[in-house]
């Protein structure tokens, strides 16, 4: 029973057991699955401690970082607000030194203004000036082409007067060539015939008496001698058939009636090859006195002119055509014209000769010297047809300076009215900035306010120093005027000058015509001189003629008395030609001093055209 008790105990204690070991194994099941949670929900909470961690680490960046910010922000306020004081400071100074701008651009307004009435005066007195000068200019050009005529005229009257000169010239050189030739002959065959009179005297009585054509023959050879010589024939008959001569009774068979025609032979002409020539001394005295009334009469007349009227000479002639621009003139064929220079004008100078009444005439001319006259004379037309228009393109000129100046006036009348507004805004503005400076409760409101303003007076600062630099350009501009009217009177004086110095050149041009009359008067006193050798050949031949009378009844002895003149006398001719080679070389040398004279005269005219034409 007890086993059986015991069987039963030890069963119960089994079945305990087992449900103790089921119950332990529940528990471990239990236990188990509590540790897993257990596990699983502290890896959640590590998870969840490391992820919060992380956020807190996140958080704790953030906050420094946000308290970085923060003091940031607190230094920027600071130094904005240092800022803002320093720019109100700033703004405080500037608004006095605008005061001070505005102050200083008012006295610059008056001092402007005071500027602008000077300058008005000026541009009166510029105005009133350059009316003048173009008044002094036109004179000047009427001058210029007055001196420019009589220029021109005396170059005429200096080439024809040279012209005259050379052809006289030649004519003399021929003449005295002739003249030399023929004496020489007559000397040799009055050489022959007084050795054959000498040797037999008394044998050539003979002759005479049987040959009489022979004297003949001598007496028409003395009256070739005298028509070539020019002498005095009546002197040569006269000491022919005189007292002083011993009667030779060949002599005296003659017939009067033979001298007669022996003295009436004396006045025919012999011609010659280069031309005929008076006999008698009075008709080559006639002669030359034309020639020198023809080659004085021009210079004489424009001498004349400038007292008593225009005279007319010959040039070639210019027929002035109007261009298709309507102004210019072209000369036409250039053989023939006639200018006809007026006498002073009845208001002016009497000295100043006008161009005003020129008159054209035909008259031929085909000499080379003719065609560079006018070769002359068209290209100074041709320099000097724009003269007028020239003087009306400066009028014009002057006329559009005077509208700028004028406009320049207008808009700083403009200028000065838009600172008058503006120095009113700034007053306004300044004001504002007063209102401005008493509210500076707020200071974040008053800086931004004070920024606008400091942004709004800079622009106006910039257009204050715009307007500045335009008043300094007006001053530049002002002073540039200056300097140019200043230059515009140098430059009249300049003109002024060259308007004396033309005058002045003008005047010894006028001057060196006198060497032209002291030339007439040497070659009027060559003339004398050769008329004298002409008297002093005759008069040798007079006493040849005597001595030939004398040695027919003469002793031995005598004849040696008139052949020692008769050997003088070829002395006395080379004494001639000598004389007359100094007259031919001093005739060159003046003619040489005349050509020099005439280029120095061109040379001189250019000169003054492209002086005028410099001034233009």
């Amino acid at each position: 029973m007890q086993k059986l008790h015991w069987e039963a105990e030890i069963l119960e204690a089994l079945e305990s057991a087992e449900e103790q070991r089921r119950t332990l194994e529940n528990m471990e099941a239990e236990r188990r699955e509590l540790e897993n949670v257990h596990s699983e929900e502290m890896e959640a909470l590590k998870m969840e401690n490391k992820q919060l961690q992380s956020d807190l680490d996140e958080m704790m960046s953030r906050a420094q970082g946000k308290e970085l910010e923060l003091r940031m922000q607190l230094n920027d306020l600071h130094s904005r607000l240092q800022e803002k004081h320093e720019l109100l400071a700033q703004s405080e100074s500037r608004a006095g030194r605008v005061q001070l701008l505005v102050e200083e651009f008012k006295q610059e307004r008056e001092q402007l203004l005071s500027t602008y009435s000077h300058l008005e005066t000026k541009y009166s007195e510029v105005l009133s000036t350059s009316e003048g000068q173009v008044v002094e200019s036109v004179q000047l050009l009427t001058e210029r082409e007055d001196l420019k005529v009589k220029v021109e005229e005396l170059e005429m009257l200096l080439k024809q007067a040279a012209m005259d000169f050379e052809l006289d010239r030649q004519e003399l050189q021929e003449n005295l060539s002739i003249l030399e030739k023929r004496l020489r002959e007559e000397t040799d065959v009055s050489e022959m015939e007084l050795k054959l009179l000498s040797a037999s005297p008394e044998k050539g009585q003979d002759e005479e008496v049987k040959h009489p054509h022979l004297m003949d023959h001598a007496v028409s050879q003395y009256q070739t001698e005298v028509t070539l010589t020019g002498g005095n024939v009546d002197g040569f008959c006269e000491g022919y058939r005189g007292d002083n001569v011993v009667p030779d009774p060949v002599l005296e068979d003659r017939s009067p009636e033979r001298g007669e025609l022996f003295c009436r032979g004396c006045d025919h002409r012999i011609p010659d090859a280069p031309g005929t020539y008076l006999s008698a001394e009075n008709r080559n005295g006639d002669a030359s006195q034309e020639m020198l009334r023809e080659s004085v009469s021009p210079l004489q007349a424009f001498v004349d002119g400038e007292t008593r009227g225009a005279v007319e000479f010959h040039s070639v002639e210019t027929k002035p055509q109007e261009d298709s621009g309507g102004g210019s003139h072209e000369d036409e064929p250039r053989d023939e014209t006639v200018v006809g220079a007026s006498g002073p004008e009845e208001t002016g100078d009497p000295d100043e000769c006008s161009v005003e009444d020129a008159e054209i005439k035909s008259l031929p001319d085909n000499s080379h010297d003719g065609q560079e006259l006018v070769v002359d004379l068209d290209s100074d037309r041709e320099n000097h047809s724009g003269g007028p228009r020239d003087c009306v393109e400066a009028l014009n000129h002057e006329n559009q300076e005077v509208l700028k100046l004028q406009a320049l006036c207008n808009t700083s009348i403009d200028e000065n009215l838009l600172l008058h507004e503006k120095v009113s805004l700034l007053q306004q503005k300044a004001e504002i900035l007063e209102d401005l400076l008493a509210h500076n409760s707020e200071k974040v409101r008053t800086g931004r306010q004070a920024l606008e303003e400091n942004y709004k007076l800079k622009v106006q600062m910039l257009l204050l120093m715009e307007h500045i630099r335009q008043l300094e350009m007006k001053t530049i501009q002002t002073s540039d005027l200056q300097i140019r009217y200043e230059d515009c009177m140098c430059e009249n004086a300049k003109l002024k000058e060259q308007n004396c110095e033309l005058e002045q050149k003008v005047w010894s041009l006028e001057g060196r015509a006198d060497v032209l009359h002291s030339f007439q008067s040497r070659q009027v006193s060559l003339m004398d001189d050769i008329s004298r050798m002409r008297e002093e050949n005759a008069q040798l031949l007079a006493l040849l003629g005597q001595l030939g009378g004398q040695e027919g009844s003469s002793d031995t002895e005598q004849p040696e008395s008139p052949t020692e003149e008769v050997f003088l006398h070829p002395d006395g001719h080379l004494q001639a030609e000598t004389f007359t080679q100094d007259c031919c070389e001093e005739f060159e040398e003046q003619n040489a001093e005349l050509r020099r004279a005439l280029a120095e005269l061109q040379d001189e005219s250019q000169a003054l055209t492209e002086t005028t034409q410099a001034c233009r």
